[in-house]
């Protein structure tokens, strides 16, 4: 009798077969990362325009934008609530508490405050991109709020001009005590903003953008997106008007030399979405995004250079105070990302340089 062969893959068709697999697997995974990545992109955009439609309904009832820290240090987040259909958050705020959204500063003046307390621990995902990496951690100064992805536009602010020439601000005039050249001065409050001041047009000024969160989490990599650093800790001697190429030249991947300067990095970009301060909730365009974010050691936050950022390959996505949405590259031209900033300085901004 004649034996018959059995049918089978041999040992190399086998190995063929799982190398092909494997490159087929390699070129597809690029592809899904990319059309996921996409989808979370497309998300923040939506975010941005349900954030802008809501400023244009806020005017509507007040005639004005909201302040850029009201009353009890609120953000423009909590004065929007109520427009993307967060009305019982907004009813939940005690308004009559002292910073009520400064976490960790004044947690005794929240101990019998649960309301506000449960709306800085609420999750409201119009205010948290899907890429940010740090989406979902909250502050660990005892509050447990929630951080936000983005951030409002106070224009070009810094120390060495005492002027908010963006849409939010400080509401109210309060002394510099972190300059040590002028300690006395005087930081000017920004008055409520009406569309009729904002005489660069809507479509030529920024409202509200990307800032990618802080990790919380001192263990946590270092990030050019989501953390602020200590400028003089690392070049002593640097002055209010060279800050911002200060901040650019900053070496803020090298650990060990971040180590040996007391370790200085704000990890808390972002936190908590309810503070109307620059360190949580506004940004400023002295630099283009996806720059760093820096800082006076032991200085106030409102006078950082704290630009836009993000995880998107690239750039960011911005509104403007019309409602439209942009992406805009990090490879921007710093004067015309500088102008987009400002409300009323004059200044002609082609759209073909952005």
């Amino acid at each position: 009798m004649r034996s018959r062969a059995r049918p089978g893959f041999t040992l190399i068709e086998l190995l063929v077969v799982i190398a092909i697999i494997a490159v087929l697997i390699s070129l597809l995974l690029p592809a899904v990362q990319s059309a996921r990545e996409a989808a979370r992109r497309t998300q923040c955009v939506n975010n941005l325009k349900q954030m802008g439609l809501a400023i244009h309904n806020y005017y509507d009832v007040n005639n004005s934008l909201p302040m850029g820290s009201a009353q009890g240090s609120i953000s423009p987040f909590v004065a929007v609530l109520a427009y993307i259909e967060q009305k019982p958050l907004f009813n939940a705020v005690n308004f009559s508490v002292p910073s009520i959204a400064v976490a960790g500063e004044n947690i005794s003046l929240l101990s019998n405050d649960l309301a506000s307390l449960t709306v800085g621990q609420t999750y409201i995902s119009t205010y948290v991109c899907p890429s940010d990496v740090n989406l979902g951690t909250r502050d660990n100064f005892g509050f447990n709020y929630w951080a936000t992805s983005y951030a409002w536009n106070a224009g070009s602010w810094h120390h060495a001009a005492y002027r908010w020439d963006g849409l939010f601000g400080l509401s109210t005039a309060s002394t510099d005590s972190d300059n040590p050249s002028n300690p006395s001065i005087t930081i000017p409050a920004l008055p409520t903003i009406g569309f009729a001041a904002i005489t660069d047009g809507l479509s030529n000024t920024l409202l509200v953008g990307e800032s990618g969160s802080g990790a919380i989490n001192d263990g946590a990599p270092l990030t050019r997106y989501s953390e602020c650093y200590g400028i003089t800790l690392i070049q002593p001697g640097v002055n209010d008007l060279t800050l911002p190429s200060a901040c650019l030249n900053l070496a803020w991947n090298n650990q060990a030399a971040i180590a040996d300067n007391a370790g200085y990095q704000w990890r808390y970009k972002g936190y908590s979405f309810m503070d109307g301060t620059m360190g949580r909730t506004w940004f400023n365009t002295l630099l283009p995004p996806n720059k760093l974010c820096c800082a006076f050691t032991g200085g106030a936050m409102n006078a950082a250079i704290k630009p836009l950022s993000s995880y998107h390959p690239g750039g960011v996505n911005a509104a403007f105070a019309d409602g439209s949405v942009r992406f805009f590259k990090e490879t921007v031209n710093p004067q015309t990302w500088t102008a987009l900033g400002t409300r009323d300085t004059g200044e002609v901004v082609s759209a073909d340089t952005y």
